[in-house]
């Protein structure tokens, strides 16, 4: 009934008889939807009798949920000398937990 195009991005969520539920995937593709309504409708009721009594047909928007990319980690390293400097510089913090950061830190040496 509906060209692909727009059929890929719209799936039936709800029939009753009278009442259907289309849900697409974007706010462009349910517009889209609702510029052929009139044509479908008629198309539906044509295509089987249980369609027949169908006076309505809502559209709805559900983004499809896609899964986020895969980040690499990747473990930052400095290089002997800076480490060296900023174990130097740790040593002279009176701050325990800054002290311990500076320490972890220098510990990333390449």
């Amino acid at each position: 009934m509906l060209d692909s195009s727009l059929a890929d991005h719209c799936h039936l969520a709800y029939f009753d008889g009278s009442r259907m539920v289309i849900v697409a995937d974007s706010p462009a593709w349910a517009n889209r939807l609702r510029f052929s309504m009139d044509t479908l409708l008629s198309q539906l009721r044509q295509y089987s009798n249980k369609f027949h009594a169908l006076s309505k047909i809502e559209v709805t928007v559900r983004p499809q949920l896609h899964e986020p990319p895969q980040v690499e980690v990747v473990e930052r390293v400095i290089s002997v000398k800076s480490a060296q400097y900023i174990e130097e510089c740790a040593e002279t913090i009176e701050d325990p937990a800054l002290k311990q950061a500076l320490q972890r830190l220098a510990k990333r040496q390449s």
